[in-house]
C-alpha cells in the first residue's frame, strides 16, 4: 500500500522538478501574467489584507468594477489561501499547485476508468506536464479550471454510478454534492470559457454513456432505456450546475450586471468568436514538441512522440475499452472544436448552441484533446506492459501490410510536400533533430523491451516519456523565470508620477513650481503649503517598448551569468513595461490611467464609445487599448475631459541635428487648416544665442524664394518683443519638394521615408538672451501652411541646448525626460468640479457629436443623460475640494454662490449612490461616462459611495443555497442512517 501511494505522490513532485525556477525565488514575467494578473492579484490581495472587499478599481478605464470582474478570482479558495504572499510568489505557488492537482486528478480519473497505476500515472504526467497546461499556465484562471476538469468528470461518473467497466448504474447523491462544489470552485476561479468547456465535457460524457448503453442493449430495445437514463442524469447534472451557480451568486450576479454593460453584453460577432482558431498549417508544430522554439501559446498541445505512440497503441490495444472510448471521444471533440473558423460546422454551433457566441479562442477546446490523449496514452502503456495485442486488428494489419505501407508513404509524401510548399509550418533544424533523436530512442526501447520484463519495459518507456516532456518544456516561459527585480524595482516614470501624487492641491491636482508662493520651493514647503491628498489625476501612456533603456548595459552586466540569456532579456522587457506603465500596471502602482487591457468582460460599452472622440471607428479596439492606436497626442481639452494630467511618450521619433536635440512629439500647423498663431512656453531660465527650427511647407510650391511665411517672435527679459522671419527657400521649403517648385530647397534635416523631408534652420538672435516667451505667427499666402515640427534654444558658445514644446493641441509642458518623456497637460480639469451650464442629450451619439466640436469646453458645460438638465447660466468651473478619495468612497467639499452641477470624472455605474449633507440625491450620467449631482448654492459635503445591490442579493442567494445544501446533506445522511 505504501508503494501504491508513490504513484500519485510523484505527480505532486514532478511539477516542482520540471519548473524548479519557480521555487528558487524567481518570477514569471509573461505579458499577460506581468501586466494583467500581477496587478489584479496585488490589488485584490492588498484589499483583503486590509479587511476590505475590493469592489471598485479607479485606476483603469476611467473606473470599473473590480470584484465583478470574474477574472480577479477574488473568492476562489486557493487565491484566498495565498492572499498573504506577494503577487508573483503567490502565482508561482498557484501554478505549481494546480499542475500537481491536474496530474493527480487525471490519475484518479484514469484509475476510476479502470487503468492500472502505471497507465494512470502516465495519463497524469501527460495531462499536467504536456504542452497544453504548461503553455497556458500563465493564464492562471484558465489553468485552475482546466486542472479541475478530470476531478469533475470523476465526480460525474461516480455520481451517475458508472465506471470504467460500464457496470450497473447506481446513484450516489454524495458525489452530486461534490460535483456541485467543484463546479462552484471552478466558476469562482474566474475563466468562464473554460468553465463552459468543462460543462460541455460533462454533458458529452453523460451523453456518451447513454449512447453506449443504448448500443449495447440494441438500439430498438435499449434506446428508450438510454433516453430515460440520459434524461435523469442530464437533469441531475443541470441541477448540480444550477446549485453551483446559486452557490456562486455572490460572484455571478455582479458579473452578469457587468457583462450586460460591457463589450460582451451583446455577444460576439462570428469573426471575433473564431479569432485564435487552431490553424491547420500549425498541426505539426502544435501537436509535437518544439526544442528552442514555440508556437503561440494558444496553439500548444503536444504530448510528445512517446505520448502519441502510446495513445495510438492504446486506441488499438487498450484493454479498458470504455476508457479508450472516453479518451478518443474527448480528444476528437477537442480537435473538432479547436479548429473554430476552419471548421465549417462551427458556424452552426455559433448560431444554434447557446454560449458559443460568448467566447473567442476556439483553440482552448484543446484541453479536451489534452485530457483525452493522456487517457489513451495511459491505456496504451498498460497494454504494452501487459504484452497485449489487439488480435483482430493485428491480423488485419498483417494482411494489408502492403496497402498500409503505401498509405503511410503517401501520407509522409503529403506532409513533406506541405512543408516544402509552406502550407505546413516547417520546424527549425533543432526541433527536427530532437524529433529524430526521440524516435530513435523510442525504437530502441521498443526493440529492447521485447527481451525485458514488464517492469523494466515500463521504467524505460516512462523515463523516456518524462525526459521528452522535460526537454520540450525548456522552450516554454515556465522554464525561464527571471529575477524578483523585474517586479520590485521602480523605474523613473512611475516614480515621477508617484511623487507628483504625494503633493497635491486641495482639488487633487499636483503641485507645480509656478503655482508656489514666493519663497516656497522645497519639498517640505510644498507639503506644508498644499497638504497631502489623494492622487486624483490620470495619465495617458502612448509609449511603446521599441527602445533600449538607458541602463541596458548595466542590466546585462549585473545579471548575465547569473540568469539564462532569455531570463535577462525578459528582465529588460519588464523594465520597459514598467517605464511606460502599461497596459494594466497602473493598477499595480495605484496611479489612475485612461485605458487598460482586458480580454474578458471589460471595458464598458460606453468606454468603447468614448474612444470615438480620439480614434476613427476602424481603429477602435474593443479590449480597451486606446494607447496602442493613437498616432498623436489628443487635444488638451479632450484630455482634460478625462482628467488626464500627464502624457507619457517615447523618444523614438525625436531627432538630433547638429548635436542639438529636437522634441518632435507635438508640432503645430500654421496657415490653411491650421492656426494663425501659436504660443510656445519657455519654462527654462536658459541663455540662448540661436533658435533651432525643424519645419516644412505644405501646399506652398508656388511660393517664391524669400517669401516670409511666418514670424518667430520672442520676448526678452526686459519685455521687448523681437521678430525673426521664416522664409520659403531659406529657413523652410515644400516638404514634398519636386521639380518646378517656385522656391529653392532649404537645408534638409531629415527624410520622412516616403519622399518628404523636414528642414533644419538656425535663427540667430543677435546676442545673448533669455527668451521668456515665443510666438509663431502665420504670414504666408492663402492656401498653404507651415508645419513646425520642433524648436530648440541653442547657446552657440557652449553647444548647450534646450528643446521646447510647440503644440497646436493645447498647452503641454515637459516635466520628465529619461527613457521616456512625461508631459503635463496645463489645461487639465480637476477630478471633481462645479459647472453652471448644463444641457440634456438624447443619447450617447448626440453627446459625442457635441464633444467633437472644437468649441466644446468641458469646464463650462456638462451634458446630462437620461434626465432633464437645468442651465444655471454661469460660465467656467469651480474646483471641488477632495476630502477623501478611496476606491469605494469619494468625499468632496463644495462652495458656490449659485446652483451648479458637481461633475466627478469617474465612471458612472449602477451601485454608485450620492449623499449631499447626508441626504441621498440622484446621480446623473454626465458626459457619456461620468457622474454628476445637482447642488443648490452654498457649502456642501458630497459623498459618493459604491454599494451594488447585485452583491447584496447575490450574497443572500449564496448563503441561502449553502444553508439549503447543508440541510439537504444532513437530511440525506439521516435518511440513509434510518434505512440502515
Amino acid at each position: 500500500m505504501a508503494v501504491a501511494w508513490l504513484w500519485p505522490l510523484s505527480l505532486g513532485v514532478l511539477p516542482l522538478l520540471f519548473w524548479s525556477g519557480l521555487t528558487a525565488g524567481r518570477i514569471l514575467v509573461g505579458v499577460d501574467l506581468f501586466t494583467y494578473f500581477y496587478p489584479l492579484r496585488d490589488a485584490v490581495s492588498s484589499a483583503l489584507r486590509a479587511g476590505r472587499l475590493p469592489l471598485w478599481n479607479p485606476y483603469l478605464f476611467l473606473g470599473v468594477p473590480l470584484f465583478a470582474n470574474i477574472q480577479a478570482g477574488t473568492l476562489y479558495p486557493v487565491n484566498l489561501l495565498l492572499v498573504g504572499l506577494p503577487a508573483p510568489y503567490a502565482i508561482n505557488a498557484f501554478i505549481l499547485f494546480h499542475l500537481a492537482l491536474a496530474g493527480l486528478g487525471a490519475y484518479m480519473y484514469a484509475r476510476w476508468r479502470g487503468l492500472e497505476r502505471p497507465g494512470a500515472w502516465t495519463a497524469g504526467v501527460l495531462f499536467a506536464l504536456g504542452g497544453f497546461l504548461s503553455a497556458q499556465a500563465e493564464h492562471v484562471n484558465q489553468l485552475a479550471v482546466s486542472a479541475l476538469l478530470p476531478w469533475m468528470l470523476w465526480c460525474l461518473e461516480h455520481a451517475m454510478g458508472v465506471g470504467g467497466d460500464e457496470g450497473p448504474a447506481r446513484w450516489r447523491p454524495g458525489s452530486w454534492f461534490a460535483l456541485a462544489g467543484l463546479l462552484a470552485a471552478a466558476f469562482l476561479a474566474g475563466h468562464t470559457q473554460s468553465w463552459y468547456i468543462a460543462l460541455f465535457a460533462l454533458a458529452l460524457d453523460a451523453a456518451g454513456h447513454a449512447a453506449w448503453r443504448a448500443w449495447r442493449a440494441g438500439w430498438r430495445q435499449g434506446s428508450g432505456y438510454a433516453v430515460k437514463w440520459l434524461v435523469g442524469r442530464a437533469a441531475a447534472l443541470g441541477l448540480a450546475a444550477g446549485a453551483a451557480l446559486a452557490l456562486c451568486a455572490v460572484q455571478l450576479l455582479p458579473t452578469l450586471e457587468l457583462s450586460s454593460l460591457s463589450i460582451r453584453g451583446g455577444g460576439m460577432s462570428y469573426r471575433e468568436a473564431v479569432s485564435f482558431s487552431l490553424k491547420p498549417q500549425l498541426l505539426v508544430r502544435a501537436f509535437l514538441p518544439g526544442y528552442g522554439e514555440m508556437v503561440f501559446s494558444e496553439y500548444v498541445a503536444y504530448i510528445g512522440w512517446i505520448g502519441l505512440a502510446l495513445a495510438v497503441w492504446g486506441l488499438l490495444a487498450g484493454q479498458s475499452r470504455a476508457t479508450v472510448r472516453a479518451g478518443a471521444g474527448l480528444a476528437l471533440a477537442g480537435l473538432f472544436l479547436a479548429f473554430g473558423g476552419y471548421n465549417p460546422f462551427y458556424y452552426i454551433l455559433y448560431r444554434l448552441v447557446p454560449g458559443f457566441n460568448l467566447f473567442r479562442a476556439p483553440a482552448r477546446w484543446l484541453v479536451l484533446y489534452a485530457l483525452g490523449a493522456a487517457l489513451l496514452a495511459g491505456a496504451g502503456l498498460d497494454a504494452w506492459l501487459a504484452g497485449a495485442r489487439p488480435q483482430a486488428v493485428w491480423t488485419a494489419l498483417q494482411r494489408r501490410s502492403g496497402v498500409i505501407a503505401v498509405g503511410a508513404a503517401l501520407l509522409l509524401l503529403m506532409i513533406g510536400a506541405g512543408l516544402a510548399a509552406g502550407w505546413l509550418e516547417r520546424p527549425a533544424a533543432r526541433t527536427a533533430a530532437g524529433w529524430g533523436i526521440t524516435l530513435i530512442l523510442l525504437a530502441a526501447v521498443i526493440v529492447l523491451g521485447r527481451r525485458a520484463s514488464g517492469f523494466w519495459r515500463g521504467i524505460g518507456l516512462a523515463g523516456l516519456l518524462v525526459v521528452e516532456l522535460y526537454a520540450a518544456g525548456r522552450s516554454l516561459p515556465l522554464a525561464t523565470p527571471t529575477a524578483w527585480d523585474a517586479f520590485s524595482s521602480l523605474r523613473t516614470a512611475p516614480a515621477h508620477l508617484l511623487a507628483a501624487g504625494l503633493h497635491l492641491r486641495p482639488d487633487g491636482r499636483p503641485v507645480d513650481e509656478r503655482d508656489m508662493p514666493a519663497g516656497e520651493s522645497t519639498l517640505g514647503d510644498k507639503t506644508a503649503h498644499w497638504g497631502r491628498g489623494a492622487p486624483t489625476f490620470r495619465f495617458l501612456s502612448m509609449s511603446g517598448i521599441q527602445y533600449d533603456p538607458g541602463d541596458l548595459a548595466d542590466i546585462y552586466a549585473n545579471w548575465r551569468g547569473r540568469l539564462p540569456e532569455k531570463a535577462v532579456y525578459d528582465l529588460v522587457v519588464a523594465a520597459k513595461q514598467k517605464e511606460v506603465i502599461a497596459p494594466n500596471l497602473p493598477l499595480l502602482y495605484r496611479i489612475a490611467a485612461v485605458d487598460g487591457y482586458d480580454g474578458g468582460v471589460l471595458p464598458l460599452q460606453r468606454y468603447v464609445a468614448m474612444q470615438s472622440l480620439f480614434l476613427p471607428p476602424e481603429d477602435i479596439l474593443p479590449d480597451g487599448r486606446l494607447r496602442e492606436q493613437l498616432k498623436q497626442v489628443p487635444p488638451a481639452r479632450l484630455l482634460a475631459l478625462l482628467n488626464v494630467e500627464y502624457v507619457i511618450t517615447d523618444k523614438v521619433w525625436d531627432v538630433w541635428m547638429d548635436d542639438v536635440f529636437y522634441d518632435l512629439q507635438f508640432g503645430a500647423a500654421l496657415g490653411a487648416g491650421g492656426r494663425a498663431e501659436v504660443a510656445i512656453e519657455n519654462p527654462y531660465s536658459f541663455t540662448a544665442t540661436e533658435i533651432g527650427l525643424i519645419s516644412y511647407l505644405d501646399g506652398c510650391g508656388d511660393t517664391p524664394d524669400d517669401t516670409v511665411v511666418a514670424e518667430l517672435r520672442w520676448q526678452d527679459a526686459a519685455g521687448v518683443w523681437h521678430a525673426l522671419p521664416v522664409r520659403a527657400g531659406r529657413e523652410t521649403a515644400e516638404g514634398r519638394y519636386a521639380a518646378g517648385t517656385a522656391h529653392a530647397q532649404a537645408r534638409v534635416g531629415r527624410e520622412w521615408g516616403d519622399g518628404g523631408v523636414d528642414y533644419a534652420a538656425r535663427l540667430p538672435l543677435g546676442g545673448e538672451f533669455r527668451p521668456a516667451e515665443l510666438r509663431l505667427r502665420w504670414a504666408g499666402p492663402a492656401g498653404c501652411r507651415l508645419v513646425v515640427r520642433g524648436i530648440s534654444l541653442i547657446d552657440g558658445r557652449t553647444g548647450a541646448h534646450r528643446s521646447l514644446v510647440v503644440s497646436d493641441r493645447g498647452r503641454f509642458r515637459l516635466v520628465h525626460s529619461g527613457d521616456v518623456k512625461i508631459y503635463r497637460n496645463l489645461d487639465n480639469l480637476p477630478r471633481a468640479y462645479l459647472v453652471g451650464r448644463a444641457r440634456a442629450v438624447a443619447d450617447d451619439e448626440e453627446a459625442l457629436e457635441i464633444m467633437r466640436r472644437e468649441d466644446f469646453d468641458p469646464g463650462s458645460l456638462v451634458l446630462i443623460h437620461d434626465a432633464p438638465a437645468e442651465d444655471f447660466g454661469w460660465a467656467g468651473y469651480v474646483p471641488a475640494e477632495i476630502q477623501r478619495y478611496a476606491p469605494e468612497e469619494v468625499v468632496l467639499r463644495t462652495r458656490s454662490e449659485r446652483p451648479a452641477y458637481l461633475v466627478l470624472s469617474d465612471a458612472f455605474y449602477p451601485g454608485w449612490r450620492a449623499y449631499v449633507d447626508g441626504q441621498e440625491v440622484a446621480v446623473y450620467r454626465a458626459n457619456v461616462m461620468f457622474r454628476a449631482v445637482r447642488l443648490p448654492a452654498g457649502e456642501h459635503t458630497v459623498a459618493f459611495r459604491y454599494a451594488p445591490a447585485s452583491l447584496r442579493i447575490g450574497a443572500a442567494v449564496s448563503l441561502g443555497t449553502l444553508l439549503a445544501g447543508a440541510a439537504a446533506g444532513i437530511g440525506w445522511r439521516l435518511w440513509r442512517r434510518r434505512r440502515g
